[in-house]
């Protein structure tokens, strides 16, 4: 082999080394995730409102959705669905099975929450736990457990 011959291939070993290191840890599709919240209340907090947000949270939330290549390649993370919209990543690290990310939430009541989540993951599912905590209620903390799988291909 030539040493022409020897740098092109070198140089496409690396370009492919480089494109998949960048390519999303999910494959695209219908994914389900599974979302289930429990409160930690800070002392103090109104039995009222302790009554109603665990009633708002004792039910898992299911939910379908298509995540699109091109919705990975902005956010891996789209995957997770944990946003609603009204969320954005300020970090995310997925390498070898483990992903990290840090999200910060502004809801429509103007509560802003961070959330940071830990997890597993293969192509095709997942499972993460998030520690959240919002400003208007200082010392009490939200743990989401979410999970997901990947059911087919986008419908619709």
């Amino acid at each position: 082999m030539t040493p022409v011959r020897i740098a092109f291939v070198a140089a496409l070993v690396l370009a492919s080394a480089a494109a998949a290191a960048t390519l999303a840890p999910f494959e695209p599709g219908d994914w389900e995730t599974t979302t289930k919240a429990h409160f930690d209340f800070a002392p103090g907090t109104p039995p009222m409102v302790a009554r109603m947000l665990a009633a708002q949270t004792a039910a898992p939330q299911v939910r379908h959705h298509c995540v699109t290549a091109a919705d990975l390649a902005v956010s891996p993370g789209s995957v997770l669905a944990i946003s609603g919209g009204i969320c954005h990543y300020r970090k995310s690290s997925f390498a070898d099975g483990h992903m990290a990310l840090q999200t910060e939430c502004n809801g429509a009541n103007g509560e802003h929450t961070i959330t940071d989540v830990v997890g597993n993951y293969t192509p095709t599912s997942f499972t993460a736990t998030g520690s959240k905590k919002g400003d208007s209620q200082p010392g009490t903390a939200m743990t989401i457990v979410t999970s997901g799988r990947r059911t087919g291909s986008c419908t619709g």
